[in-house]
């Protein structure tokens, strides 16, 4: 249910039909089950059609950088008085096909409850529903009991139960879902809140010892298919926004298991915008070294990136690493053995004196630590944190995952039965054997001592190669090991 700007419409309620649920996807049933002790990034906005900026409705928006869509809900669409041209969709999920028809909404505005900038939403797609809980929309009561949030309290509009979920804003409009600034508590664990220009919001588990009160999930899907617009082919990008619970059906779970061993073309499966990016960034930027190696770029989303300057949150994690160290020598041992290795090699080398200074935010500093191998107790390995945050920005959060180009499990089965004799191998440390451009080698710098030497001044070594912890590592050493075998 929405309300006008400035006079508040009588609460009506409409029962969700109990026979034809909203979306199936993955063989699952659209339920309105939820964990009742989670938030998301729901938010309060006042929404407008340009073609008509008077009639203004109040909605909660879900801000999902998950997804490459905008969708409005069409209730919400009735409210405001616009359409646009019909969109036939053509959805795929894991259970098959699924063609929807749907309206492509230009022109729409937002601005916060409580904010003066409005955006511009470049467009929509008309949905009947957009599936997020109610019991998932922040509240003032919820930042107050926590100590961390309270200072926003007074910042969050009361929780309204005739304001319907009505939008769903994408990455198509990132100005809107970008946050600004957060507000992180003293454990991983505690909720956080963050500012984006439509106002605050809060993430995270609200009620610590409470559990779920049902298995729920959310799952967005998002795919990329041909649709009709007026009788005319384009390429669309749709994301499917489902909210799933595990159904008990046995033929379900027959055809779930029996997904492992499709025999369905690759060609079917559509790609996302970004795993497009993806391999696109691969093919134009793969190529062969002298010694057989491929070396291949980082995969980033936006070349154009400038990165803060985070040496203070390397050397602040590389003093917590001394302490640990100091205390174990066994530690200490294995830990120096693998970063020798790792630089004799030529895994990794010391940065140039004449790229030491470097100001064009093209630098960043990779914290590390130690983790040994649950099979194997004295085999350690050095993992990279490219996940570390600093100032609301991180590696990983900079680089496209890429498409899951593993081998297909039926593909194995049915080649062990071709010949009489089997061969298995393993590459060792495979990532390593995937060297990484040189001009983007300081986006992978790491502090260690001088000849691993506690005592000795901390140096500054960069990766030649692409390195354990990154997101984009093992989609781009799959794709290198196909380019070999291609070649």
């Amino acid at each position: 249910m929405t309300r006008t700007e400035n006079q508040r419409v009588p609460a009506q309620t409409t029962q969700p039909k109990e026979d034809k649920p909203t979306v199936v996807a993955n063989k699952v049933k659209v339920t309105e089950s939820v964990t009742h002790d989670m938030h998301t990034m729901i938010v309060p906005v006042w929404l407008h059609n340009v073609s008509n900026e008077e009639s203004k409705v109040l909605v909660y928006a879900l801000l999902d950088e998950q997804s490459d869509a905008s969708f409005i809900k069409e209730s919400i669409l009735n409210k405001l008085g616009v359409s646009g041209p019909s969109v036939s969709l053509n959805i795929h999920t894991i259970s098959g096909k699924q063609i929807t028809d749907s309206i492509k909404i230009h022109g729409l505005k937002v601005r916060g409850y409580n904010e003066e900038v409005e955006i511009s939403i470049p467009s929509a797609y008309s949905t009947e529903n957009i599936s997020a809980g109610r019991s998932q929309i922040p509240r003032p009561e919820t930042a107050f009991d926590w100590p961390h949030l309270k200072a926003i309290s007074d910042k969050l509009m009361k929780y309204d139960p005739n304001v319907d979920i009505g939008l769903l804003i994408g990455l198509d409009c990132a100005e809107a879902i970008m946050a600004e600034e957060q507000i992180a508590g003293d454990s991983k664990k505690h909720p956080y809140a963050p500012r984006t220009e439509l106002g605050w919001g809060i993430i995270g588990r609200i009620s610590p010892h409470s559990s779920p009160l049902e298995d729920a999930v959310v799952v967005y899907r998002t795919v990329t298919q041909k649709v009709e617009i007026n009788e005319e082919k384009r390429v669309n990008f749709l994301v499917v926004p489902t909210k799933t619970k595990e159904m008990a059906n046995p033929s379900q779970v027959r055809d779930m298991f029996e997904l492992d061993f499709s025999d369905r073309k690759s060609a079917d499966t559509p790609l996302s915008y970004e795993d497009k990016r993806f391999m696109s960034k691969m093919k134009g930027g793969v190529h062969q070294l002298k010694d057989g190696h491929y070396e291949l770029p980082l995969p980033r989303k936006d070349d154009n990136v400038k990165f803060p300057n985070n040496k203070l949150l390397a050397e602040q994690r590389l003093n917590k690493l001394r302490a640990k160290l100091g205390k174990d020598n066994q530690h200490k041992g294995d830990y120096k053995v693998f970063m020798d290795d790792m630089i004799t090699k030529g895994y990794a080398e010391v940065v140039p004196t004449k790229d030491l200074v470097r100001n064009d935010g093209k630098v960043w500093y990779i914290p590390h630590h130690g983790v040994y191998h649950p099979r194997k107790p004295k085999k350690l390995r050095v993992v990279f944190d490219c996940s570390a945050n600093y100032r609301n920005q991180s590696l990983n959060s900079h680089l496209l995952q890429g498409l899951d180009l593993t081998n297909k499990l039926i593909g194995v089965l049915c080649k062990f039965r071709q010949e009489s004799i089997a061969l298995v191998c393993d590459i060792e440390a495979m990532y390593h054997q995937v060297k990484v451009n040189p001009e983007h080698r300081d986006m992978l710098r790491f502090l260690w001592w001088e000849n691993g030497d506690l005592n000795n001044e901390i140096a500054e070594y960069r990766m030649t190669a692409h390195l354990f912890g990154a997101t984009s590592s093992p989609s781009v050493a799959n794709f290198a090991l196909k380019k070999a075998a291609d070649d």
